[in-house]
Parts: structure tokens; C-alpha cells; sequence
């Protein structure tokens, strides 16, 4: 769709009119709210830099055609050159920088001293080139980052040295280090205690939260609320991937909150192991296994997942629960999480399948391995749903124990191969019928 766009800013202390409708002047713009922008302006009548607050209204013109009018609602005079412009879209805290380093905090219109928690204003070190803001363990902080003597200070803290580049996300604050290294760093944490975590970071093939990346390449932004990570590669071209540490941590927020569907589909196509949606929280697992059957509602699906089972806890050995997440816990209240996102649960199909009759067999209590927990639990919930949709499954299941259930699948065999005789048999009679 074509968007169109007229701006209508006035010039303080002018009265050109080519000026006042010009938007060349405008740098730093940043998406505020849904419909407001906020921007830097350089006004040569005054020598002085304004912070513009812009409203977007966006009006449609038929279906194919879209216009949006920028307006001013707001000027406000900055005593400094301003350096960097960023806001939090999670808060919508707003954070300006001087040249001199200051931070300052818009708000309401108006521009005031950001307060450290000592009740001093925050002032960085140096003048950074890139600033942002996170939230660490519920508090908010200024981060910014010095090109030139590539150190990352959070509010006025040294805190990394040798870094590259960074970006925050909903869940991380994700930098680059000279080392070619990208680091994962919870929010979770104070920002006191990063230093400490660096030091003492196993790097281990498994570590999630360290990752090798190409030499010269630089974080352009983290997807918020989502598992992408933009790079831009020495050669100047963009590329996005999707690091094992932002995949994890997607996966056990959905099975937290019993999203299974979405879960599966993540873990299948980034290849991680399917083990994890139980051993994330096996007690949860087996006590909602019919959920699990009806949202993925595919027999290759079922299968799929039976077939990785093994006795191996993936928590402990591919996939180690990190120390600040507790396992398996529920960011939501019981009984709301399925408020927190919606699952698109497939129709049933509708084909014919022979109607078997089968007797369920419960193994007396802690008969097995987890395997044979799962695949008691996942045949129980496939047999209430529909044993005759999901007859493959309901074998792999008895196929997939240890040892195997041979017996019973035989059984099944047997019981399907007695119902559909008849039918056969029928079904000839009456087409000879037809015929003669």
C-alpha cells in the first residue's frame, strides 16, 4: 500500500513557511506510542536544538491507498547540543543525551534530570554514541555504549569492557565483544552482578548464552518479543539469526503457560530437542497430556515426538535450566494462561478409520522409566480423544516402551483386521450385486 505523508511543523522564531514544512531538519526519530513520534530538530533562528513531539493521524483511502498527516504537539528547548535519542516502547520512558553526557528524562512535555537511586542526577562518564534503556530485575537503567573505547557503562558504571556493540531485549541485554563472541545477559539480574557473571562463565559447547559470531559484525537490533537477532556483516549486508539462547527461552515461556502447539512448531523447526516439553515440567506434562494431544492434533506430529523419547533428562545435560529461571515456573496465574496467547488447535479430520475396541492397560505405579511414564500418559489421552484417529500413535506408544509391548500391538492388529473382514467381505457382495 502506497502511504503518503505531509508534514505540518512550525519553525520557532521564524516565519518562513518553506522551513516550517520541511522535515530535513528532523534526526533522531524514534517511535513513541502508537501514534506519537518524538524527534531532534535544529532551529538556525534560535541555535538551538528542540525536541519535537509529532502525532500521527493515519486516514485510508479506499484499499489500496493510505495517508498519514504529521503535526506538531509539542516543542521543548534543549540547553545542549542533543547527542543520542532513545525511549523504552515497554514503559514509554524516554531518555535524551547532551553532549556533556547528562541524561535527561522526557516527560509530560517537559525535560528533567534523570535520578539515579541515590537521588544524584545521572551523568555518563563519557558521551556515548548509542544509548538505550532496559529494565533490570524491575528497575530501569541507562545503557549506553562508547565506539571508541568500547565500553559498555550501565547508568554510569563500567560494566563490559571490549564491547562492539549491544542491543536489549524483552528478556536480554545482547552485546557483541572484540573477542568475535556474541553474550546473553538475563535481565533477570542487577547490573552489579554482570561483571561477576562474565567471569565466571563456563563458555561450555552448551552454553546457550554465548555464541560465535563473524569477525567485524555488529548487532543492529533484537526483535522484542520475538526470537530474532539482526546482524550487519562487515560487508555491509544484513542478516538474521536466530540464537539458541532467545529459542529457549520462547520455548519455556509457551510451555509454561501450556502453549504446546506453538512450543513444538519452534522447537521442530530450530531443531532442538522435543525431550524438553517434558522434562520442562514433567509433573505438569503428564497431568495436561491431553492437552498436548489435542492442540498438536496431527498423528506425524505424535509420533514425531514419541519417536525422540528417551530416558535422558535434557534439562540436565543439552539444555541446562539456567540458575535465575526456576523450572518450570509458571510466569502466569493458574487458570489465565490461556488469556496469555491463543493456540490454533487444527480441525479433526474427518477420513474413515476402522472403529477399534481396546482395553486399556494402566502399569502399576512406577513401573518404568520416564518413557514408559510418557508413553502410558500420551496412549491414556489419545484413547479419551479418539483411539480410532490416532490408532498409529496408540501403536507407536506401546512400540516405543521398555521393553516393547508387543503383545498388545498385535492385539490391535488383530482386533483391526476381525473389523474390517466384514466390511471386505460386504462390500464384494455387493458389488457382485451391482454387477449382475
Amino acid at each position: 500500500p502506497l502511504l503518503v505523508a505531509e508534514a505540518r511543523l512550525p519553525c520557532v522564531g521564524t516565519s518562513s513557511v518553506a522551513e516550517s514544512q520541511c522535515l530535513h531538519g528532523l534526526r533522531q526519530l524514534v517511535w513513541w506510542k502508537h501514534d506519537r513520534l518524538l524527534g531532534v530538530m535544529w532551529q538556525s533562528c534560535d541555535q538551538a536544538n528542540f525536541l519535537v513531539e509529532l502525532s500521527l493521524e493515519l486516514t485510508v483511502h479506499g484499499r489500496e491507498e493510505k495517508s498519514a498527516r504529521i503535526t506538531s504537539c509539542g516543542l521543548v528547548r534543549c540547553e545542549e547540543h542533543v547527542l543520542c535519542l532513545c525511549c523504552n516502547p515497554d514503559t514509554g520512558t524516554v531518555a535524551v543525551e547532551l553532549t556533556s553526557g547528562a541524561i535527561l528524562r522526557y516527560s509530560g512535555g517537559a525535560l528533567s534530570p534523570w535520578l539515579l537511586p541515590s537521588g544524584s542526577a545521572l551523568c555518563l562518564p563519557v558521551p556515548c554514541d548509542l544509548v538505550s534503556l532496559a529494565v533490570f530485575n524491575g528497575k530501569e537503567h541507562v545503557v549506553a555504549l562508547s565506539s571508541r573505547l568500547r565500553v559498555l557503562f550501565v547508568d554510569a558504571v563500567r560494566t563490559i569492557m571490549g564491547c562492539s556493540s549491544f542491543a536489549v531485549h524483552n528478556e536480554f541485554l545482547i552485546f557483541s565483544t572484540d573477542s568475535h563472541t556474541c553474550r546473553f545477559i538475563s535481565l533477570c539480574h542487577d547490573p552489579e552482578d554482570i561483571p561477576a557473571l562474565l567471569s565466571a562463565d563456563k563458555r561450555g559447547c552448551m552454553d546457550e548464552n554465548v555464541r560465535r559470531v563473524e569477525r567485524g559484525s555488529r548487532i543492529v537490533t533484537a526483535v522484542t518479543h520475538d526470537i530474532k537477532l539482526v546482524f550487519q556483516m562487515p560487508r555491509g549486508n544484513l542478516e538474521t539469526i536466530f540464537p539458541r539462547a532467545l529459542v529457549l527461552s520462547s520455548v519455556r515461556r509457551q510451555l509454561d503457560r501450556m502453549l504446546y502447539l506453538p512450543a513444538f512448531l519452534v522447537m521442530r523447526r530450530h531443531r532442538i530437542n522435543l525431550n524438553l516439553i517434558h522434562d520442562h515440567n514433567p509433573q505438569m506434562f503428564l497431568a495436561h497430556a491431553k492437552d498436548f494431544i489435542q492442540q498438536l492434533a496431527s498423528v506425524v506430529y505424535i509420533n514425531l515426538f514419541l519417536t525422540e523419547l528417551k530416558e535422558e533428562d535434557v534439562t540436565c545435560t543439552m539444555y541446562p535450566t539456567p540458575a535465575w529461571r526456576t523450572k518450570g515456573s509458571i510466569d502466569v496465574i493458574a487458570g489465565t494462561e490461556r488469556e496469555a496467547g491463543t493456540v490454533s488447535v487444527p480441525p479433526l479430520e474427518t477420513q474413515h478409520t476402522p472403529t477399534v475396541t481396546l482395553e486399556l492397560r494402566t502399569p502399576p505405579p512406577h513401573e518404568g522409566g520416564k518413557v514408559n511414564r510418557v508413553c502410558d500418559a500420551v496412549r491414556k489421552a489419545l484413547m479419551e480423544v479418539g483411539n480410532s484417529r490416532y490408532l498409529l500413535s496408540v501403536i507407536t506408544t506401546h512400540v516405543k516402551k521398555c521393553p516393547p509391548e508387543l503383545d498388545a500391538v498385535l492385539e490391535i492388529v488383530r482386533s483391526l483386521k476381525e473389523n474390517c473382514l466384514p466390511k471386505e467381505a460386504e462390500r464384494s457382495e455387493n458389488s457382485g450385486t451391482q454387477k449382475e
